[in-house]
């Protein structure tokens, strides 16, 4: 007698890609960074209780941020940043290890400082494609990694960087986040990367 799986969700759906629509490359040039501590409680995606793949792996709810914290934006050298999110592990115990370069304009005090940071702490990421959709790094179960170089360059011709290398086991490849993103500048929409409501001057 075969054993029947209870605990399978089918959520497998043609997946199709019309010609002519853009699958446009890289990042947009920038990204959001918060430390874990300030955050009350990291929402996550639907998986198995979704009835659609796209539901599955997005975000939906809001973060809940500790009173009066914000996400950061650290701004990268446009055209250079990406994500390379790739499996990991042996069969029925693999993961996704998400992993994204972030290179960031020149090594003066603030980019070292971020960088020398954030190599010891522990952040959450969110990085959005070029179609302003946001992707998240980092969750409840796993801690992101940050390593860091630094690139001064050796001819007028050549770059000057800080690139941080950001990396994460995950269930999933990077769930993508529909929710709001409270920043300085003010709210932005995770699922357009466009402002919601600009912040209030006291």
């Amino acid at each position: 007698m075969t054993k029947a799986c209870t605990d399978q969700v089918d959520l497998y759906e043609d997946v199709r890609y019309c010609r002519g629509k853009k699958a446009t490359p890289g990042v947009r040039p920038y990204f959001f960074q918060i430390p874990r501590r300030d955050v009350i409680s990291i929402p996550a995606p639907a998986g198995n209780a979704a009835t659609t793949l796209a539901e599955s792996i997005t975000i939906i709810e809001n973060f809940v941020l500790v009173a009066d914290k914000k996400w950061h934006r650290i701004d990268l050298v446009p055209d250079k940043g990406k994500f390379t999110p790739e499996s990991q592990g042996e069969t029925y115990s693999k993961t996704s290890k998400n992993s994204a370069s972030l290179p960031l304009p020149g090594t003066e005090e603030e980019a070292s400082a971020l960088a020398s940071q954030l190599m010891n702490d522990d952040s959450l990421f969110l990085i959005p494609q070029r179609n302003g959709k946001f992707r998240l790094f980092g969750d409840d179960e796993f801690t992101v990694d940050v390593a860091y170089s630094q690139d001064s360059g050796d001819a007028v011709t050549g770059t000057n960087t800080t690139t941080l290398n950001i990396s994460v086991p995950c269930e999933t490849a990077p769930p993508f986040y529909a929710g709001e993103i409270v920043a300085t500048d003010g709210t932005f929409s995770g699922a357009t990367g466009k402002l919601i409501t600009t912040p209030v001057t006291p």
